[in-house]
């Protein structure tokens, strides 16, 4: 758990953030099906809401599909979540 909360006090350190000036908590992948990971993370950001609309899963393909309609202007696709 401490190895996956490493790179998010890196990320703060270097963005100069405090936990508190984090709002929003968007988990992906397969880490996001570890309860004891979560709530590290949870604990962590006290202050931030967990997004929990959408799973981890689909939070990755969303965002690869959102990615591609940008760097193809030309794409008749539309987004929905």
């Amino acid at each position: 758990i401490n190895n996956c909360l490493k790179p998010i006090d890196i990320v703060m350190d270097k963005a100069q953030l405090q936990p508190d000036d984090i709002k929003l908590i968007v988990l992906c992948g397969g880490g996001t099906k570890i309860p004891k990971l979560r709530d590290a993370i949870q604990d962590r950001l006290c202050n931030a809401d967990m997004l929990s609309s959408i799973t981890g899963d689909e939070v990755i393909a969303l965002g690869a599909a959102r990615q591609c309609y940008i760097e193809n202007k030309y794409a008749k696709i539309q987004l929905s979540t």
